[in-house]
């Protein structure tokens, strides 16, 4: 498995996994509530692509995971981070 920054190429297939990853109802959109095309997902690819977050992309021959980190916005909280992280195979 190797883990990598997420790229305009990983798209598709990351569309798809945060779309199946939401179907389990543990993650904070509720199943079918989010619909993701590929070019929405290149465009948060591209904005995630920054100094204070990213977005990284397990693979394993496909994509088969994701971890997401953005920075806070507020001034006194700018110095903590939120993320997300899903490994499709547990």
């Amino acid at each position: 498995m190797n883990i990598e920054r997420a790229t305009k190429h990983d798209a598709e297939a990351l569309s798809i996994l945060m779309m199946r990853v939401e179907q389990s109802g543990m993650m904070m959109a509720n199943p079918g509530e989010r619909q993701l095309t590929t070019a929405q997902m290149e465009r948060l690819i591209e904005r995630l692509q920054s100094p204070t977050s990213a977005l990284f992309v397990a693979k394993d021959e496909e994509v088969i995971g994701y971890l997401m980190v953005q920075q806070e916005n507020m001034a006194r909280t700018r110095h903590r981070a939120s993320s997300i992280d899903c490994d499709w195979r547990r």
